[in-house]
């Protein structure tokens, strides 16, 4: 017999509007140098192309917008560790290890449609941050203001989706779960929140992908 999906919901601890307000802030300064330094080195590389040819001015000059698009390049390929804040978000969540394992891995979750509503919607695409475990056949997932205890015999469909406007839409992936039993919850999307390299979140997104759906 299939286990019916059990969420329950309480208020906010830590992850209220001042802490979403806090990530995005963290996550804007790093986007806006990443963004000025690609801009700079795109727009700088045929500008001093030109000069170096109309003017005479020494060709070496485009080493500075060409240092300026590998340092952007360097700082996307970090994306998830400072555009997402993952490093502040771990740290806010480690609390929660003691709940759902030390293995656990830390994850956004988002219930479709949302669980939030109004500002915090709009400025946050989680609906709540916490820990993601697999075990025994059940994931669970112990957040600031929610839990969610699945048996993974109750997931109906599993899908692996691109991250969205957050990432860039190649930054990670997201992995939407159809549950059984959850008529007013169309679906229930995860994100990990851990890593600090694209490759890095991109590989543990495909390992949490596989572990679901070899186990349903």
């Amino acid at each position: 017999m299939q286990a019916e999906p059990i969420l329950e919901t309480r208020p906010p601890d830590r992850f209220g509007m001042r802490e979403v307000l806090m990530i995005n802030f963290l996550s804007f300064l790093p986007s806006l140098v990443a963004g000025g330094l690609f801009g700079g080195g795109a727009v700088g590389i045929p500008l001093t192309a030109i000069l170096a040819f109309s003017t005479g001015a020494p060709f070496w000059i485009i080493v500075i917008p060409l240092s300026c698009l590998a340092l952007s390049t360097f700082m996307f390929l970090f994306l998830p560790g400072l555009m997402f804040a993952n490093y502040y978000v771990t740290q806010r969540v480690s609390h929660l290890r003691s709940g759902c394992g030390a293995d656990g891995t830390v994850c956004q979750l988002t219930a479709r449609p949302r669980g939030c509503r109004g500002a915090r919607a709009f400025f946050e695409d989680a609906d709540d941050l916490g820990i993601l475990s697999i075990e025994d056949g059940v994931l669970k997932f112990c957040g600031d203001h929610s839990d969610l205890k699945v048996d993974l015999s109750s997931i109906v469909r599993i899908e692996l989706c691109n991250i969205g406007w957050r990432g860039l839409w190649f930054a990670s992936r997201r992995i939407r779960l159809h549950l059984l039993g959850k008529q007013e919850i169309e679906a229930i999307e995860i994100a990990e929140r851990q890593c600090w390299t694209v490759t890095d979140s991109r590989r543990l997104m495909l390992h949490i992908f596989e572990s679901i759906r070899h186990t349903t």
